[in-house]
């Protein structure tokens, strides 16, 4: 009997030393101060090799200590590697940075327009081959400098983990941009042949943001890239594009205006949440491609003595033409902004079997748009009755 409660005594025993070594994971981990947390990566091609940005997180620039004021100036922490392969060009930032690199909290890929049209599949494929390395955030381009973009600070000193770039989700609520594209959608995306990618493009804007009377440059977005199959198709700035950015199904909010002939000062009105359509019709016994919009509008300035009808008209004629401008200027670069061809492929597939997408792309007119208007009343913060106030 003393035999078998020592060896049952010997089997606790293991149990527990074997729960201490689980729940310590390991004897290899490394605290967290001593690990350099990546969170922006960017990749340039250059003089037939790659040039390898990190920007690292300063934990001063979101933690408070005391005494200590957010709205100080932080410093960035900016690696940058060169070599052959994406591979050589992280070996020299590993072998400076001096601690272990920790890939888990990426959350910002920028890549430039060289690296775009000449390395894109290459960049996708090394990046999906570092098990380490965590493909998850936001994807941009841009033809600037990516260590201007990645060193730029953010008004009052915030933690570039806030920034728009990290968070274009929440100022597309604001006002209505190029839709953002996460890591993980743009790798499966840019396999399908029937799909047009938009990555958004950042520049710097070192006009509207001033620190006392000194201009303070902040990344921008900028029109984008469209890239279809891993090749470039070109670039397009966001003013040619104003139709697409107001008009798409991930626009949450944005601002339109409608002038008059007779009055410079034009009348501001709000678009909220447009549902876009494609279909495919037939005209004297051709198919043609359809798009369709229906909008819920909030007139803001300057509508109160203009005829509501002839508004209604003239709003849905200037946004047929700035649809249709979005739709020409990409159909210039031979890009598809409302991803036709994909929705021909999905769903109209005999037609797609036929080659027939091109011819239909190119003899889309401005008479195929068709835009539907619900307007939707807003509240006034001071109450009104009968255009007197309340007493």
């Amino acid at each position: 009997m003393f035999f078998i409660n020592q060896v049952i005594n010997l089997k606790k025993l293991l149990a527990l030393l074997f729960s201490l070594i689980m729940l310590t994971s390991c004897g290899q981990s490394t605290e967290i101060q001593y690990q350099a947390f990546a969170i922006g990566l960017g990749i340039d091609f250059k003089d037939n090799q790659y040039i390898v940005y990190m920007q690292y997180l300063d934990f001063s620039n979101v933690a408070q200590f005391e005494g200590d004021s957010i709205n100080t100036k932080k410093p960035v922490w900016l690696a940058v590697g060169k070599g052959k392969t994406i591979h050589d060009a992280l070996i020299e930032i590993y072998q400076a940075m001096q601690i272990q690199s920790n890939f888990e909290h990426l959350t910002l890929f920028i890549f430039t327009e060289d690296a775009i049209k000449y390395r894109l599949q290459n960049i996708i494929e090394s990046l999906n081959s570092i098990y380490s390395m965590r493909i998850n955030g936001w994807v941009y381009g841009t033809d600037g400098d990516i260590g201007t973009i990645f060193t730029a600070k953010m008004p009052f000193y915030y933690p570039h983990t806030d920034s728009q770039l990290n968070h274009p989700e929440t100022i597309q609520q604001s006002v209505a941009d190029i839709p953002p594209i996460s890591a993980e959608e743009f790798i499966i995306a840019v396999e399908e042949k029937t799909k047009t990618l938009i990555m958004p493009k950042v520049v710097m804007n070192p006009k509207t943001i001033n620190i006392d009377t000194s201009n303070m440059p902040v990344v921008q977005l900028d029109g984008g890239f469209f890239i279809k199959g891993y090749e470039l198709q070109g670039e397009i700035d966001r003013e040619p594009m104003v139709g697409f950015i107001k008009m798409n199904n991930d626009t949450k909010r944005t601002l339109t205006h409608v002038k008059y002939s007779d009055d410079e000062t034009p009348v501001t009105a709000e678009i909220r949440n447009p549902k876009v359509k494609r279909s495919v019709i037939v005209k004297n016994g051709a198919p043609r491609y359809h798009l369709s919009v229906d909008i819920s509008l909030i007139l803001r300035e300057h509508a109160q003595k203009k005829n509501q009808k002839q508004l209604h008209y003239l709003l849905r004629e200037n946004l047929k033409e700035e649809i249709f401008q979005s739709i020409s200027s990409a159909r210039n670069k031979n890009a598809d902004i409302y991803q036709f061809e994909d929705y021909l492929f999905r769903y109209k597939n005999k037609l797609w079997a036929q080659k027939l997408h091109h011819d239909m792309l190119n003899n889309m007119t401005i008479d195929d748009i068709d835009i539907k208007i619900r307007e939707v009343k807003s509240s006034n913060k001071i109450g009104k009755n009968e255009g007197k106030r309340e007493h």
